[in-house]
């Protein structure tokens, strides 16, 4: 049975704070530069990237400055589990963004076997590059076995752009412009049968169908080499309502449906209450509306921005169908600002489906908490047969004001 706290129960679940005396293993950068080290990171616990079978974890650093003035890194730490602290300087690769301003490691993401070749492959992104105009973004398609040493971005086989604006790219953490792919993707699994993994891509800045309305792209493996845009996409889903930003969020669902093919979560943070589209394989060819995708998850309250984080959340309760989690970290249920996370059991028929009726939900504990702007699930973190769920609120304050917390939260 999976621990269900009633609606509106306050998160409590063995609970991580930033006390540094509690953590087993500390990276950090030797730079004297701002290097924004741990910008983002992902963590493979098998890998076959360099054929050794230990876990390997990438740690994006979006100011690294080698390249130029916040070109960005991304380094590739093997066996990263070791206590004590290490520092980045040691990893086994690192991968260095082309240009001054690109952000590369705003996103990272080790995927599978894109191209059937028996290695897995990663995905960097980089928020800012401007290759095909300000505030576009790029995602570099690195396909494995990884080498060691120091390698440039520049040299990728495959890279995936999305469409900017004239002008100079805005500063990190300005209102979107320009497509702004390189931070929502993800590896989904084999979403078209064919045996190899799939990516999907968020471009939550697309003014394809309207402004900042957002879109996301499926590109089936075996990805082309070369220079790819979003548009050359197998499949493209827009959206058609201003200020949408579907794409914000993208995540790898697994099999919702049973039907044996992958399935793809994609948020929308809307100043509505905000939106979850659950895209069942294998989709549809070219290009498409939002209005095309059957089944939804709808947040409760307007800049809630349900949907703005989403996961998967494995199996919770144990009847053999794949679960949802989406966080909504400006939901004002306990405080303003202190947030949601909603776990949503599957399966789900067609139809938009309210957040509030379907799902379990663990809120923040105080005003601006902002939990569920962080949520991980999928893995069964205590053994026990049942996957379990990790909780972000990175404004909490029980480690010290703004210190952050995460919650992990076990199925029983």
């Amino acid at each position: 049975m999976t621990k269900r706290p009633e609606s509106g129960a306050p998160v409590h679940s063995q609970r991580a704070t930033a006390s540094s005396s509690q953590v087993s293993c500390s990276l950090s950068s030797s730079s004297s530069q701002a290097s924004s080290a741990s910008w983002q990171v992902s963590w493979l616990a098998s890998s076959a990237l360099d054929g050794d079978g230990a876990g390997d974890l990438l740690v994006g650093a979006i100011g690294e400055s080698t390249q130029g003035a916040s070109a960005g890194a991304v380094y590739l730490l093997a066996e990263p589990t070791i206590g004590g602290a290490r520092l980045l300087t040691e990893a086994r690769t690192t991968l260095f963004g082309e240009d001054e301003g690109d952000y590369a490691g705003s996103g990272v993401a080790f995927v599978g076997d894109v191209d059937g070749d028996g290695a897995a492959d990663l995905l960097v992104g980089a928020s800012s590059n401007a290759a095909f105009g300000a505030g576009g973004g790029r995602l570099y398609l690195l396909r494995g076995p990884i080498p060691t040493g120091d390698v440039l971005l520049s040299d990728a086989g495959t890279t995936i752009s999305g469409i900017g604006v004239e002008g100079s790219p805005p500063p990190h953490g300005a209102p979107v412009q320009g497509d702004g792919v390189g931070v929502a993707f993800d590896g989904v699994g084999d979403f078209d049968g064919d045996g190899l993994e799939d990516l999907a891509v968020g471009a939550n800045g697309s003014d394809r169908r309207g402004l900042d309305a957002g879109a996301f792209a499926i590109f089936l493996g075996p990805v082309a080499d070369g220079s790819l845009t979003v548009d050359d996409a197998d499949q493209l889903y827009l959206s058609d309502s201003d200020y949408q930003y579907a794409g914000d969020s993208v995540a790898a669902a697994g099999d919702l449906d049973g039907d044996g093919l992958a399935d793809v979560l994609v948020g929308g943070n809307s100043e509505g209450p905000g939106t979850t589209w659950i895209l069942a394989g294998p989709g549809v060819p070219g290009t498409s509306t939002l209005s095309d995708v059957p089944t939804s998850l709808e947040g409760e309250a307007d800049f809630d921005y349900a949907g703005a984080f989403t996961a998967r959340g494995g199996d919770l309760d144990g009847d053999g169908w794949a679960d949802v989690i989406v966080g909504a970290y400006g939901s004002d249920t306990v405080a303003p600002d202190a947030g949601t996370v909603y776990l949503a059991f599957g399966p789900f028929g067609e139809g938009a489906h309210a957040l509030a009726d379907i799902a379990r939900r663990w809120v923040g504990e105080q005003d601006g908490d902002s939990a569920g702007r962080a949520v991980a699930g999928g893995v069964d973190a205590d053994g026990d047969g049942l996957d379990d769920v990790l909780i972000g609120a990175p404004y909490g304050d029980a480690g010290g004001d703004f210190g952050g917390q995460a919650y992990l939260v076990l199925s029983e």
